[in-house]
């Protein structure tokens, strides 16, 4: 769920604004999201999976927006401030597991993959394959 938290060494202080740092190629992106503050990191993120839920909400149920909307709550500055730190890990996995178990894979990869490269076309089935490996089989 949570893009680019390991490179916190490079996190020197650049400021890029949302609209220009997605004209960037994905490379370019991760290339930049290194040298980014934490604040614009998260600010970029929730951004991202902001706009996400937005042009999707029609068409989650109320509970996955409010899954949704805790997941982008958690993507604040400390999180990419110190990516390490135990209690953030722990929750971040926990997120992810739900966000996985909720939503297609392809929705949760869409919203917060602001850094990766555009997901590959999957179909519905590819999505409910892999939830049932993850959620039902463990």
């Amino acid at each position: 769920m949570i893009e680019g938290r390991q490179s916190t060494a490079r996190s020197a202080g650049v400021n890029v604004p949302y609209g220009a740092f997605m004209t960037l190629s994905s490379r370019q992106r991760l290339d930049r999201f290194g040298t980014m503050t934490p604040e614009n990191k998260a600010a970029i993120m929730q951004t991202h999976a902001q706009r996400w839920l937005e042009l999707n909400r029609a068409r989650l149920t109320s509970g996955q927006t409010a899954l949704v909307q805790e997941a982008i709550s958690f993507l604040t500055p400390a999180l990419y401030r110190n990516p390490q730190e135990p209690e953030q890990v722990k929750k971040e996995e926990e997120l992810k597991s739900r966000l996985n178990c909720r939503l297609r894979r392809s929705d949760v990869m869409e919203a917060f993959g602001a850094v990766r490269p555009p997901i590959p076309n999957s179909s519905w089935f590819d999505d409910l394959w892999v939830w049932f490996e993850d959620c039902v089989l463990g």
